[in-house]
């Protein structure tokens, strides 16, 4: 077990309490060179950055349709295709 030194959060695992300790952070560490959103996970970052660019490199399989996010691309998904789904 992991125990953090400022607060009472416990993990199993170091990297889980590793991305617990970001939280503790004054600044997140991941800076959006486009506007003053800043994040504490990479993923994070490129997803976010995508609302600049317009990039969306996710495309359904069943249609044309195209996601800047992932969950998005599933919503989409199992509403608009259930029926090829199954």
């Amino acid at each position: 077990l992991h125990s953090c030194q400022q607060c009472t959060n416990v993990t199993l695992d170091k990297s889980t309490m590793n991305r617990h300790l970001r939280r503790h952070m004054d600044e997140p560490p991941l800076q959006c060179h486009l506007c003053p959103a800043a994040f504490t996970h990479k993923s994070k970052l490129v997803a976010h950055t995508r609302t600049h660019t317009g990039e969306q490199p996710l495309s359904s399989v069943h249609c044309s349709a195209s996601f800047s996010r992932k969950h998005n691309l599933m919503d989409h998904i199992s509403r608009r295709h259930k029926k090829e789904n199954l």
